[in-house]
């Protein structure tokens, strides 16, 4: 409850008029390492369908444009530092998404 305070009681305009874009896969489109579910720490995009990478418990979207990882908690996927596009460079991102 305090978080959907905090997002639209704000007096910040990017927060009162956000960019919504779908991230979400219908549940017949994921394979067996893809999960939807709420994103901590995430502005404008809380619902997205996430990845698992190949080192345990870190999570990534597939959209190029966001360059995030995450990890699974108890409450949620939360925001990590890190980059996806060093872990893509790597080779520990799941192909074929």
């Amino acid at each position: 409850m305090k978080l959907l305070k905090w997002l639209f009681g704000s007096r910040k305009p990017a927060l009162n008029k956000p960019d919504v874009i779908r991230l979400c896969l219908e549940p017949e489109e994921m394979n067996e390492w893809q999960k939807t579910d709420v994103i901590i720490n995430i502005i404008n995009c809380p619902f997205a369908t996430l990845t698992e990478s190949k080192i345990p418990n870190i999570w990534y979207h597939h959209d190029p444009r966001i360059d995030y990882l995450f990890t699974l908690q108890a409450m949620g996927f939360h925001w990590i530092k890190g980059s996806k596009s060093a872990m893509n460079k790597r080779g520990l991102l799941r192909h074929g998404v």
